[in-house]
């Protein structure tokens, strides 16, 4: 029985997808990946300008300002990095072999995953705050401080950037949602039945 249980909720799913037509799911998915793109375009261009400027004030700083501008450009480093790679995988995904299923699957990973990251960046912010308080006890406070200041500042950065990326995608579950409106499953006396409205 649990057999044909698994099988009819697979072919459901299969007449569904069957149902909503390729070439919205195809137009729903280009538009996220572009708008993902542009996020990691904007996350570049922030580690691109960090580098540049804190590798220049490095050179014309010392103490604090210094440790500041130092760890501006080791850490955008490591976001030019993710930037990157995030945007070079975005050119590879095919928008087309998308079915439903992974569509809504990938929508929403996206929004959990930048909400995680913005957990992430609270948690970047109070660190740079335990580095600025615990500066004094060190041999170095103004490295500490510094280094301090620049974390809460890149948290801050990716904190906002998060959250927006998030909501911009938020935004598209209306459009998912559209989608799923022409699709009924209904279960009655005389069986389940299964129906797409144009």
């Amino acid at each position: 029985m649990r057999n044909w249980i698994v099988l009819f909720f697979c072919t459901t799913a299969l007449c569904i997808q069957a149902q909503v037509p390729r070439s919205e799911l195809r137009t729903f998915n280009e538009q996220r990946i572009q708008l993902t793109e542009k996020g990691m375009q904007a996350l570049g261009y922030w580690s691109i300008g960090n580098i540049a400027t804190g590798l220049f004030l490095r050179g014309q700083t010392d103490g604090q300002a210094r440790a500041f501008h130092t760890m501006n450009a080791g850490w955008n480093l490591v976001n030019l990095g993710i930037a990157t790679a995030g945007y070079l995988g975005l050119r590879k995904q095919r928008p087309g072999r998308f079915d439903l299923q992974e569509t809504i699957r990938e929508q929403y990973n996206m929004q959990k995953i930048l909400l995680f990251n913005a957990g992430l960046d609270l948690g970047y912010m109070a660190g740079g705050l335990y580095l600025r308080e615990r500066a004094m006890a060190t041999d170095n406070p103004d490295r500490m401080r510094g280094w301090g200041n620049s974390i809460i500042l890149q948290g801050g950065f990716l904190f906002v950037y998060d959250c927006v990326m998030a909501y911009l995608h938020s935004r598209r579950n209306k459009k998912l949602d559209a989608l799923m409106d022409g699709v009924d499953l209904t279960a009655g006396v005389g069986g389940v039945g299964l129906r797409y409205t144009f």
